[in-house]
């Protein structure tokens, strides 16, 4: 916490917090890449902030004894659609219940504690999911389009801003021409 403090700006606070700096051992970006892997199920995917260089060699492989399918429908029918619970009625709802989806826009969340010592106010994570089809009426995740927001509070419980923070995503542009295309 001193290094970061140490540094000259908040950008470059920011930036260490998010490529990761002590004591985080997988930063929120890797948190965001791999539940981008989860929904988009490809073995190539990654996240960067920086300029894409296609360094990213680790791939992520279906077991032997399952194919893509089998275990497409598996986390379709049990983490998925408990992701979407929490949504609707879990740990997140009253977080993301003004969420304005515009009728269109499916949301799904996974909350997490992050303990640190008995003398800390832990630490808070959402990762919250938007796709644009509902996932439980797809056969393959290439049937729709996904965007991940990961979240990292530290040692706060207030999430007050989460909802209108999702809300401008999805009002954005880019978000829009994204999904859309």
């Amino acid at each position: 916490f001193q290094q970061m403090r140490d540094l000259p700006s908040e950008a470059l606070r920011l930036k260490q917090y998010t490529l990761g700096s002590s004591p985080l051992c997988i930063t929120p970006l890797m948190m965001a890449e791999m539940y981008g892997r989860l929904y988009s199920m490809h073995p190539d995917y990654y996240a960067c902030i920086t300029k894409n260089t296609n360094e990213h060699k680790e791939k992520w492989d279906v077991p032997e004894a399952m194919n893509q399918q089998t275990m497409f429908d598996f986390y379709k029918n049990n983490l998925f659609r408990g992701m979407a619970n929490c949504v609707s009625k879990g740990t997140a709802s009253d977080i993301l219940s003004s969420v304005d989806k515009k009728g269109k826009y499916y949301l799904y969340a996974k909350t997490g504690t992050l303990k640190l010592s008995k003398k800390m106010k832990n630490d808070r994570m959402l990762a919250v999911i938007i796709t644009n089809k509902d996932i439980s009426q797809v056969s393959s995740p290439k049937d729709y389009k996904f965007y991940v927001v990961y979240f990292r509070f530290k040692q706060t419980g207030s999430m007050y801003n989460v909802s209108k923070i999702i809300n401008q995503i999805i009002e954005s542009k880019s978000f829009s021409t994204y999904m859309n295309t």
